[in-house]
This record gives C-alpha cells, structure tokens and sequence, in this order.
C-alpha cells in the first residue's frame, strides 16, 4: 500500500514534471449543504463526483451506467486507466478491449462531461466528452495548465501551480467554472489562500474534498508544516477562508463527515484524531477522540456517502461505524480484508452499497449492509492490469 506522506511526493513530482511539460509547449465528494439538508451545494450542476477522494454522491442502487476507472502504472509515464461497468448487483464487466490514456486520471464528471488530468501538450485539468455506454473519455473540450483537484460537476478547485497563469511560487487554489459546454474558466480570486512567493510557507495544497458548501484542503509548506484549511464556497466558486485545523505537522490523509460535522484526519504514523466542526458563528475545531494505527503506510482512509462508516488501510483494512452524534468511532470487524496487507488501494461506489478493494493485478467487489457494515465478497475475483493505484467512479 503506498502511504498517503508517499503519494503526496509522488504528486509534487507529477506537478513538477507537469510544469516541465507545459513549459515545453508539449484525484468527488459531494454532500448536501450541512445547514440545510434540502440545499444543493453552489451551483450544484448534477452528476459531480468525487476526484480526490473519489467516493462521489450517495443515494439510490448503482445504475448500468455507473463506471470504475482503475489506474494502472504511475501516471504520465507507463500508466493507463481500466474502464469497467458496475452493475446493479455489483458485478463488474470491462467495457473497452484497450486502456484509456488520455485523461492519465480522472477526477470526476460534471454532467455529461469526464473530468480528469491530461498529458502530453495539453497537461493540466480538461473536460473531455465521454462514450456514456463505455465510460470512456472521447475527445477533450477545454483544458488548462494548473494542478489536480476535485470539482462537484460546476466548480473545479485545484491545487494552484500556475498562479493567476504565471510559472510562479506562492501556492494556493485555482477555482474554474465549467459551463454547460464543459469549458474552463478561472474563477476571479484564484489563486485563494496563496501565501508571498518569497517565503518558506509557500502553500501546496494535496487533497481537496468538497462538502456541500465548504471546500477542505490540506496543505504543506517548504517547512514540511501544514495543516488542514476550512473554506467557505460562494455561488460563483470562489473562496473564502474560515479556518484551520490540525497538529501542524501536514497530515497524511483526511476525510470529512457528508454533513462537515466531523473530521477524521491521520495526524501523523500512529494517530487517527477524530475532530468535532463548528462551522457557525464560532467557526473552529475541537479534537474529541485519538485512535492509534500500527502501520507507518497507513494513510487511506474511505467513508460510505451516508457517514456511517470508515474504513482505513492499517495493515489491512480497518472499519469503524461512526457514532451520528459525537463523531465517535467504535471499530468492528472487516472480516478477511482486517488482515489482507496487500491491499493497494480501495474505494466505495457513489451508491454505498459497495467497497471496491484492488491489490496489484486483481479487484474484489463487497456488498456494504447497510445496517450493520458487514462485507460480503460479490462474484468472482477479476484479474485487472499489473499496478494498480487508483479507484474513481462516474455515473453517465
């Protein structure tokens, strides 16, 4: 399993190879607004999904056209993407004879458009139309040269290395619109939270996650110090910052209870801390639970859209039911996955009614009960690429 401190090496080279390329010429979650259940997040274009973390929107028996695109190989160098259809009793069918390279990863969908990162001359966030009875991304309709994110199928938020498309330092994030056409364009503000250029707490965010109405980032400065920033999305996209939280020590991954009352955040080799949100008029965070993790790669962590369940890679795959109230975790048994280390990576399918787990060259499909968490394997074991690295969905 690749720790998430590792990934996020890996994706500060993949920006920087990035930068090299353009300079050349040559990874939704989404969630009702936690105020009020009933309102859509801004803009709310239908069918955003979760790039970053992937897990996408909750709701409803994965339809025949919900797809898993599965990264195989490192991206922009050997690596391609598998496409394969989720049917309603999660049984999973390839749907393309060769491996989709262009997007080399996808970060969710905004309507009837596939976004993801592209190489080549083009590098950088693009939308690209997609075959809706394959899940395969077809040609690209608009691109820019900027970092990875995550959008909600209106706005796409990336980690800025173009600031205001310039080759400059200072960090931040990049908003851009996608119209109903699918093109690009940059929010004004962006980049938001960039820190002066010259200083040493120049701002890299990672991980974005996207909550009805906030945006969460974490972030890491040339100190290796950071923390995870709490913003607050206007109709239009842009940002505006409320708040942060953390030990200071840049964590290793996050994820964001679907009503942003709760954050789970892995503070460090040993510690998952379980934060309580006050995203009122007092906006801040409280640490309300410590749990301790045995694996220096742990660093994935995955909850079902409804925020009752947590899974995380610790040597072998961890589940705790969320306490509704408190944010609490109370751990309950995987079953055969607790003590399967060779895990490379896992996810949940925008519906939640199944964990999709991929070690190097295979892919299993559990059912999730609802009620009680307990994994069941559906069908067979499928034979998938050689390296896998990634799991992210899109329903067409």
């Amino acid at each position: 399993m690749l720790s998430l401190r590792f990934r996020s090496i890996l994706t500060l080279v993949f920006a920087a190879i990035l930068i090299a390329i353009i300079g050349c010429g040559g990874m939704s979650n989404t969630a009702s607004n936690p105020s009020n259940p009933a309102t859509p997040p801004p803009g709310g274009n239908s069918g955003g999904n979760g790039g970053g973390n992937g897990g996408g929107t909750g709701g409803g028996s994965p339809q025949a056209s919900t797809f898993v695109y599965f990264n195989n190989g490192f991206p922009g160098t050997s690596g391609n993407i598998l496409v394969y259809k989720l049917a309603a009793d999660g049984t999973l069918t390839s749907t393309s004879s060769s491996p989709m390279t262009d997007p080399i990863i996808v970060e969710g969908q905004s309507g009837k458009f596939l976004v993801g990162i592209a190489a080549g001359a083009t590098a950088g966030p693009a939308v690209y139309n997609v075959n809706t009875q394959t899940g395969v991304a077809q040609s690209q309709v608009s691109h820019v040269h900027d970092g990875g994110g995550v959008t909600d199928g209106t706005t796409l938020y990336v980690s800025s290395i173009f600031p205001n498309g310039t080759n400059g330092a200072g960090g931040g994030i990049d908003a851009y619109s996608i119209s109903s056409s699918g093109q690009l364009s940059l929010v004004p503000g962006s980049p938001f939270d960039q820190s002066p250029s010259d200083t040493f707490f120049s701002k890299s965010y990672g991980f974005l996650q996207i909550v009805g109405s906030f945006l969460f980032g974490d972030f890491n400065t040339v100190k290796n110090a950071g923390n995870i920033t709490v913003f607050s999305r206007a109709a239009s996209g842009a940002l505006t910052r409320q708040f942060e939280f953390g030990n200071g020590n840049s964590p290793f991954g996050f994820v964001i209870h679907p009503k942003a009352r709760f954050a789970y955040v892995l503070s460090d080799v040993v510690n998952l801390d379980v934060y309580s949100l006050d995203m009122g008029a007092n906006p801040g965070a409280s640490r309300i639970q410590q749990v301790s993790v045995h694996d220096p790669n742990a660093g994935l962590l995955k909850e079902d859209p409804t925020g009752k369940y947590l899974f995380i890679f610790d040597n072998g795959l961890r589940e705790f039911t969320i306490d509704q109230s408190s944010g609490k975790l109370t751990e309950i048994q995987a079953g055969a996955l607790a003590s399967d280390n060779g895990l490379r990576t896992f996810n949940i399918d925008p519906s939640g009614h199944f964990l999709i787990v991929a070690h190097a060259n295979s892919v299993n499909v559990f059912s999730i009960n609802a009620s009680t968490g307990a994994l069941t394997q559906v069908g067979p074991s499928y034979a998938v690429g050689s390296d896998l690295r990634f799991i992210t969905f899109a329903t067409f």
